[in-house]
């Protein structure tokens, strides 16, 4: 039977380290939760593994995996904290990161008149 060779988790031929490794300007939609209010957002994010130095590599599709978990409901602080958490142990890494970059309008009550805008 053919196994698998996991060549990411191999240890690193080369001799120059490599710090951190990811997936950089991924477009996505979704939406973000600010108080009790939910707002639909579009933009792009990175997510990055570091590395230690005898590693060669990660598991990518993990990072793929873990960003359409995070898009599939309402971003909040807790949200990302416990994805980015879950990702760092499956990646088994020391840390880890998302970068979202994106524009949402934030709609508030008006002082005077309490109208949304």
């Amino acid at each position: 039977m053919f196994e698998k060779q996991d060549v990411q988790g191999e240890t690193a031929s080369y001799t120059y380290p490599i710090h951190r490794v990811g997936i950089t300007g991924l477009a996505f939609s979704g939406s973000i939760k600010v108080g009790q209010q939910i707002t639909s957002l579009a933009g792009e994010i990175d997510c990055l593994a570091y590395l230690s130095e005898e590693k060669r590599g990660t598991h990518m599709s993990r990072m793929v995996r873990a960003i359409n978990q995070l898009i599939e409901q309402p971003l909040t602080f807790e949200l990302l904290r416990d994805t980015l958490l879950d990702l760092q142990k499956n990646l088994e890494t020391k840390a880890c990161e998302f970068r979202i970059r994106s524009s949402f309008i934030l709609k508030k009550k008006a002082p005077i008149t309490d109208n949304i805008g």
